[in-house]
C-alpha cells in the first residue's frame, strides 16, 4: 500500500485534528521539514533515531489563527536506507469565514463538548441528507368513527452525514461525538443546538488506510405542529 506524504487540510481556529502516514510504526521515520507551526505536535522517536519522529501528528492551532501554512515530510526507510519527501498544507479559517465550498460535498461544521472535557470540532465533507424523524402521535375517533391525529410530538428534522474520507485516528477523534452531552452545528454565523445519534455510528468496511463514516443527527428543537 503506498504512503501518501502530500497532505493537504482545512479547518478552522481552535479546531483539533489527528492524523498519521501509516496506521502503525513499520520500518519507515518521518521528519519535518521547514517552518512546523508550534501547534503542530510530533511525537519524537527514542534514541538513537530521536531526530525522527512517529508517523502519526496533532494539528491544533489555537484562537486567533487563520492563514495558509506549509512545511515538508521527509520519510527514512531504515531497512533499505531510502527516502520520500512530502508536503504538508494547512489552510486555518477564522469562526467569522464561510467554510471552503468542495464540489458535490457539503461541508457540515459540528462541535460537541469532549467527555473528558474541552471542546472539539470536525468540518464532514463527504454528503449529507435531510431527514425527518417520525416522532409520536395520539389519535381519537370523530363522530363519523373516523380515526384522526390529534397531536404528534417530538418531530425533529435532521441530517444523515458522511465523513468523507478519513485515517483511523481521525476516525477515532470523531467517535468522541457520540459519548458528548453537547452538540452543535456551526452555520458560519450560529451554533445551532443537536442531539447525535450514537447508534447510526456506521464503519464502512476497509482494507484502506482511509475510509467514510456516516451517522445522523437531529435538531435539538422539535417542529411545531398544529394540534386538532
Amino acid at each position: 500500500m503506498a504512503i501518501v506524504l502530500d497532505r493537504t487540510y482545512s479547518l478552522y481556529e481552535m479546531a483539533t485534528f489527528n492524523d498519521e502516514f501509516e496506521p502503525s510504526f513499520t520500518t519507515f521515520m518521518y521528519a519535518f521539514t521547514g517552518t512546523v507551526p508550534t501547534w503542530v505536535t510530533t511525537t519524537a522517536l527514542p534514541a538513537p533515531y530521536a531526530a525522527y519522529n512517529f508517523p502519526d501528528f496533532i494539528v491544533a492551532p489555537p484562537e486567533g489563527v487563520s492563514g495558509v501554512f506549509t512545511f515538508g515530510v521527509t520519510q527514512y526507510d531504515y531497512i533499505n536506507a531510502t527516502t520520500l519527501t512530502g508536503t504538508v498544507t494547512i489552510t486555518i479559517l477564522s469562526l467569522t469565514e464561510n467554510p471552503i465550498a468542495l464540489p458535490h460535498c457539503i461541508n457540515t461544521n459540528l462541535a460537541w463538548f469532549d467527555p473528558i472535557g474541552g471542546w472539539e470540532n470536525f468540518i464532514f465533507n463527504g454528503k449529507a441528507q435531510a431527514e425527518q424523524g417520525k416522532g409520536k402521535a395520539a389519535t381519537f375517533v370523530n363522530s363519523d368513527g373516523e380515526k384522526r391525529f390529534a397531536r404528534r410530538d417530538e418531530v425533529h428534522q435532521g441530517l444523515i452525514v458522511t465523513t468523507g474520507k478519513v485515517s483511523p485516528l481521525s476516525a477515532n477523534f470523531i467517535a468522541d461525538a457520540f459519548k458528548s452531552v453537547q452538540a452543535y452545528l456551526w452555520s458560519g454565523a450560529t451554533f445551532t443546538p443537536i442531539m447525535i445519534d450514537p447508534q447510526t455510528f456506521r464503519r464502512v468496511r476497509s482494507g484502506d488506510s482511509f475510509a467514510e463514516y456516516e451517522f445522523s443527527f437531529i435538531y435539538a428543537v422539535e417542529d411545531i405542529i398544529q394540534t386538532q
